[in-house]
């Protein structure tokens, strides 16, 4: 059974997605040894799929989420699963990983961005942890804030124009960008690559740029 938001998507839309997806997995399985953030609790089957890509590929998953309750359950899960020697949770945000500079060969990102209390500071983080080079994978929609949206954590809301641009500034160069909507949302999926060469100094606020 087709989900609602498989639903209200047209071919094209989905072919992309599924693009974006396909070059995200075929990164992971054609390269070896890499050290790989996800920012947020993947799902189950995202798990099985990294254990996979950890046991025949020797990369390592980190996952970070700020609700200790996913962590939890993410980390029951791992356990339960066997994928301990694969996979890393622990609590933590965005806006403050408590990981070394240059550290990760590719950050994900996916429909987190809404939740980031600070986006600034949130892309500011990625980038300080992404080796030269490395690769940001990163999707996500634009709705109009409503009680409901609010009440469920999201408090972040730009139009992908917007975080497209945030996100060169920040010294990513956009190797993919695809957006469309549907039915009064936006919806957008970004793939950037941390510069080799500009390590300038980064905007002190995010006025500064939009």
């Amino acid at each position: 059974m087709r989900s609602a938001f498989e639903k209200r998507i047209n071919e094209e839309a989905a072919q992309k997605i599924s693009e974006f997806f396909n070059l995200l997995w075929n990164f992971l399985g054609s390269c070896y040894q890499r050290d790989i953030l996800e920012i947020g609790c993947g799902f189950p089957a995202d798990l099985e799929r990294y254990a996979g890509l950890a046991k025949y590929r020797k990369h390592k998953f980190f996952c970070v989420d700020p609700d200790e309750s996913k962590i939890h359950s993410l980390k029951t899960y791992i356990q339960k699963r066997g994928l301990v020697r694969f996979i890393k949770a622990q609590i933590g945000v965005c806006e403050d990983l408590k990981f070394s500079s240059k550290y990760f060969d590719a950050v994900l990102a996916f429909n987190t961005y809404t939740h980031l209390a600070n986006l600034h500071q949130s892309l500011g983080e990625i980038r300080r942890v992404l080796k030269p080079g490395g690769l940001f994978f990163f999707n996500d929609a634009y709705q109009e804030l409503s009680g409901e949206h609010v009440s469920t954590g999201h408090i972040n809301n730009y139009k992908s124009v917007l975080v497209r641009r945030i996100i060169k500034i920040f010294n990513f160069k956009i190797k993919y960008f695809y957006c469309f909507e549907s039915e009064g949302e936006e919806y957008w999926y970004i793939i950037g690559r941390r510069d080799k060469e500009k390590d300038q100094k980064l905007p002190e606020k995010c006025n500064e740029f939009i």
